[in-house]
């Protein structure tokens, strides 16, 4: 989280390290996409410092005024643990206290699949694509426009077999899937048991976090439909990495072509099955396994007095200015200024007195 980035003194290149908050772009930025990504950072991190002071004053009304900062607590951490795997994020610089449990508590054991979704799975010629939203992008709020492109959509990928998982009273979504026989609507999946099944080619997603692990897990190639935070920044992970597309939400409630086009690409093109597979050798064969790593960077830390200063920079503690030396870069570029313009001043007086003798001298 770009806040606690900033409290820890990590870096954040934010020449091409996304920020979290709602950007929709790669770690490739064009010029302007950089400038967006500056603003969301800071917008980010003022917003979460607002989160912080509100615990504060929290805390502070239930045990005294005293209490510190929840920030500089954070800030002496001698380890920090991210919920995030690194393979399912940008490359970037990070801390040596740093350690990722991505996918903690995620099951990945599949179970055998029971009626209906056992018969539902079978269908299709070609295999079976799977759509769900979760349960924070509710599909009773989608626009019309959005869902009719939705089921256009799958109404012309009439060889595969659609399960989609709907709000129980999106009335909506339930007249327009009822008149396609390629589309099972559903209130509740069992999601890891489907993403299991080798006869699932492609999973629609909003792009959580945590479903996009276990799309990663199952190898099964995405496409991600992002609404806010970091829902854009998990899609174009998948994307950069070759098993995903990321689709416009805006762009998909005027036209169906986006979705079309993307399905299109995952289920015809190999390339996005190989790199699924890929991302699921490198999630499930790296040497430690979260739940190992998070015991016994505990008890490592236990062992040693519940501190680790080797391991804290000294950029935590520094502001901004400093952080970014610009104490030290605005000063030299105004002195280099000076100079060019004490010489530019210097040259044109130069150029004067020699024009001013030739006029005398031609006189």
């Amino acid at each position: 989280m770009d806040h606690m980035d900033r409290i820890l003194g990590a870096p954040k290149p934010l020449s091409y390290v996304p920020a979290v908050g709602d950007v929709d772009i790669t770690d490739k930025p064009t010029y302007f996409e950089r400038i967006e990504n500056i603003v969301t950072w800071i917008g980010d991190v003022y917003t979460y410092r607002y989160g912080s002071q509100l615990v504060n004053a929290l805390f502070r009304k239930k045990f005294g005024s005293d209490f510190p900062d929840v920030d500089d607590i954070a800030r002496e951490s001698p380890l920090i643990f991210v919920s995030t795997d690194e393979f399912l994020d940008f490359p970037r610089p990070i801390l040596p206290n740093v350690v990722h449990i991505g996918g903690l508590g995620i099951n990945t054991n599949a179970t055998e699949l029971k009626e209906p979704f056992k018969s539902e799975m079978i269908k299709g010629e070609h295999g079976v694509v799977y759509f769900s939203f979760g349960s924070n992008v509710k599909t009773t709020h989608l626009p019309l426009s959005f869902k009719q492109n939705l089921f256009q959509t799958f109404k012309q990928f009439s060889d595969y077999h659609f399960i989609v998982k709907i709000e129980k009273d999106d009335h909506g979504s339930e007249q327009l899937g009822k008149q396609l026989f390629n589309v099972f609507l559903t209130n509740w999946a069992p999601q890891t048991d489907l993403l299991s099944s080798s006869n699932v080619k492609a999973f629609i997603t909003h792009g959580g976090y945590n479903s996009l692990m276990e799309t990663a897990i199952h190898a099964v190639p995405v496409i991600a439909i992002p609404f806010f935070c970091d829902q854009y920044r998990n899609a174009r992970v998948a994307e950069r990495n070759g098993w995903g597309i990321s689709v416009n939400r805006e762009t998909l409630a005027k036209s169906p072509k986006p979705l079309v086009d993307a399905l299109t690409k995952i289920l015809s093109e190999p390339s996005y099955q190989q790199n699924a597979k890929r991302v699921q050798k490198l999630v499930l064969t790296k040497p430690f396994k979260s739940a190992e790593k998070l015991v016994k960077y505990t008890e490592f830390v236990a062992d040693n007095d519940g501190r680790l200063p080797e391991l804290q920079i000294e950029g935590r503690h520094l502001g901004f200015i400093q952080y970014h030396n610009l104490d030290i870069i605005v000063p030299a570029v105004g002195v280099v200024l000076s100079v060019i313009y004490g010489l530019a001043r210097l040259v044109v007086a130069l150029v004067g007195l020699a024009f001013r003798a030739k006029k005398v001298k031609t006189a």
